[in-house]
């Protein structure tokens, strides 16, 4: 049995988030929520840079966990999905799980922002109905 988390979903392109850091355009706490991540085109010393932003901003204080999708065109798959895991998981004060349903390409799973989430046995469920 796997660790088991829950909490409202937001989230998305890590890069286009990062730009909102600090205005009105992004929720000042995030405390309780399950924050789901992914970008493409991004190179690894810049997502680092990014999250580390949301580390010093703040945000991730009070988090329930993360989800980090897939990043795209830094290497296979399989490195980008190491890299994440060992770099940016390493970092972060919360559970972390990855996915490989959502991100910039096929298959790109829609996750509804605001839909109460549910991480149980290492897979992520959300309700639109709660």
């Amino acid at each position: 049995m796997g660790l088991e988390c829950q909490g409202r979903l937001f989230g998305g392109c890590l890069s286009v988030l990062s730009n909102l850091v600090g205005t009105p355009n992004l929720p000042s706490d995030l405390s309780g929520h399950v924050l789901f991540f992914e970008d493409t085109g991004e190179s690894a010393p810049r997502l680092l840079r990014y999250w580390r932003q949301w580390l010093d901003s703040g945000l991730l204080k009070g988090v329930n966990a993360v989800v980090f999708g897939r990043f795209t065109e830094m290497g296979s798959m399989a490195e980008a999905d190491s890299w994440v895991v060992t770099e940016l998981a390493a970092r972060t004060p919360c559970p972390v799980f990855s996915s490989r349903d959502f991100g910039h390409v096929t298959p790109n799973v829609p996750l509804a922002i605001g839909a109460q989430a549910e991480i149980k046995h290492d897979r992520l469920l959300w309700n639109l109905d709660r």
